[in-house]
């Protein structure tokens, strides 16, 4: 399966900023079941969005919708009388979903509302094509929904390599050229100049080859197998090692952990208090909600 995280609503915001209608297109796959991109993911995005736009007097139109899965053609087709309707569309899929949207429709504009953060699967019976490497923090928005990290032999940011011909990798002639496509989908929308500007280096410590980032899969895998053997004392010392390894994660994204967690702790108390007093505009408290319920305002407080 693969696991994403939205991206932040500022980040979501300055993408779409041009944008005077857009449409949310939900998955129910992966990030559905991971709680990022469902129906009810795409509701909450579609209100914090209009609410933030609002707020600024730039008022925006926003269609909402949710197709069984973003990587695969035959349900990427149940869009083709919608996706023209709209100046842009932004899916709440993993990096693989508006890839191919963005193959599907390449006269739109597609831009990704999630980060994948990794992902995995069958190795058998079927064969699959890598699109996303899930390096933790996509920036497809800039090629055109068009990833050239995993699709790029040399996963190259500024353009080809000069060693590709007719639109194929010199590695392999079976293999599409990805800067090929990316260049002809600019020329076609004239937006070639897109490609002139000088973008900084990617920060790689948010990829699958981060250390810390290893380990810490590597004491969650230890920690699981504690918890089926029911051992308390194994159970203990294996959350300490998480613990620590969270730790060593924070001091190599220079992030005192410490202030962090003092951070995420007002960010806590902030957003129940939020909860207990929209409750309490309704003469109600927390004891009273469902669990549904006090989902929705989390997820309110969260953009408030």
């Amino acid at each position: 399966m693969i696991v994403a995280d939205r991206k932040s609503l500022e980040e979501i915001l300055e993408m779409v900023k041009a944008y005077k209608k857009i449409l949310i297109v939900g998955c129910k796959g992966c990030v559905t079941v991971c709680n990022v991109g469902g129906l009810k993911e795409v509701e909450i995005l579609a209100s914090a969005i209009s609410i933030a736009r609002k707020k600024d007097d730039n008022a925006i139109e926003i269609g909402q919708t949710i197709i069984e899965r973003q990587c695969d053609y035959e349900y990427v087709a149940q869009l083709q009388e919608k996706v023209g309707d709209y100046d842009a569309v932004l899916s709440m899929a993993c990096g693989v979903g508006p890839q191919f949207l963005s193959e599907a429709y390449p006269e739109q504009t597609f831009l990704p509302a999630v980060n994948t953060t990794f992902f995995g699967g069958a190795v058998s019976h079927g064969v699959w094509e890598e699109r996303c490497a899930g390096c933790g923090t996509c920036i497809i928005h800039h090629f055109d929904g068009l990833c050239p990290i995993a699709r790029c032999a040399k996963s190259l940011l500024h353009g080809p390599c000069g060693g590709s011909s007719e639109g194929a990798c010199e590695i392999s002639k079976d293999t599409v050229c990805i800067w090929d496509s990316i260049v002809k989908k600019k020329i076609a929308q004239g937006r070639l100049e897109d490609l002139v500007c000088v973008r900084e280096p990617k920060d790689w410590r948010t990829s699958r080859d981060g250390g810390p980032r290893r380990s810490i899969r590597e004491e969650l895998a230890e920690l699981e197998v504690e918890i089926g053997q029911a051992k308390p004392d194994r159970i203990k010392d294996e959350v300490g090692d998480i613990l620590f390894s969270i730790v060593n994660l924070a001091r190599h994204l220079n992030v005192e952990p410490e202030e962090a967690l003092r951070h995420s702790n007002a960010k806590f108390k902030t957003r129940f208090a939020y909860i207990e007093q929209q409750l309490k505009k309704q003469g109600r408290g927390p004891t009273d909600a469902t669990l549904e319920e006090m989902d929705q305002l989390w997820e309110e407080a969260k953009d408030s």
